[in-house]
């Protein structure tokens, strides 16, 4: 079985909503595949320096530990983070000035490989997603404000081998 979403969606206060019609089933121990991901926002200062980190809340088991914030041998955290989108390879010929910002900016992430999650989870059934915007390097809300978001992934039937030895 294989559920497939594109979805475009306003952003309000950096989190969005999609509620569906008829409930969707994610059967045990699904995979969740994310194709692209794409996001409009109102850049500041140094816009090509900002990453995103999009959360939602399907059973996503993701671990980080932000280098920034933390010192490196630090913990890791359990985050559902779907998709990251990373600072542009550019971010070093950002424009001091002001004037020079465009009004509206726009981040695509296609990887050349889908990010792929197995999500462990029992069989479900969800009326909504709500996805989370945040910041690349600390989880905490970005200093930009996103106004649309797209997405597009699908949930299919994992034919992971469940019984190889995890790291």
């Amino acid at each position: 079985m294989k559920q497939n979403f594109v979805l475009k969606l306003d952003v309000s206060s950096n989190e969005a909503r999609v509620a569906f019609q008829q409930p969707v089933t994610i059967p045990a121990n699904s995979e969740l595949v994310v194709y692209w991901t794409s996001l409009e926002y109102t850049p500041g200062a140094d816009y090509l320096g900002d990453g995103f980190d999009i959360q939602c809340d399907l059973p996503i088991r993701q671990f980080t530990n932000y280098i920034t914030e933390t010192p490196s041998n630090a913990p890791a955290v359990e985050l559902p983070i779907i998709m990251s989108i990373p600072p542009s390879e550019q971010a070093d010929l950002n424009a001091d000035d002001p004037a020079a910002l465009p009004t509206v900016a726009i981040r695509v992430r296609e990887p050349h490989v889908p990010v792929s999650h197995e999500l462990m989870n029992n069989e479900q059934q969800i009326n909504s997603i709500t996805f989370k915007l945040k910041d690349f390097l600390n989880d905490r809300q970005p200093n930009f404000t996103v106004s649309n978001m797209a997405i597009s992934f699908c949930i299919k039937t994992c034919m992971c081998d469940k019984n190889k030895d995890r790291y």
